[in-house]
């Protein structure tokens, strides 16, 4: 039991799992809200509910 906390510490992000910031539809709201809040999925995962939002400015819109 001593080393429990090692297993949560660790460095999960090996190379074979891809980092997301922030949160999807799917994510509890109380936990996506959070700025800091990290998700992982292996590249090759097919469900990953990751998409990106696109901005920019439109000319002569206030």
């Amino acid at each position: 039991m001593r080393f429990e906390s090692l297993r949560y510490s660790m460095d999960f992000f090996d190379g074979a799992h891809q980092v997301v910031l922030g949160g999807s539809y799917a994510t509890i709201p109380r936990i996506a809200e959070r700025k800091s809040f990290r998700n992982w999925y292996q590249r090759n995962y097919p469900y990953a509910w990751v998409g990106g939002r696109v901005a920019y400015d439109v000319a002569g819109v206030n």
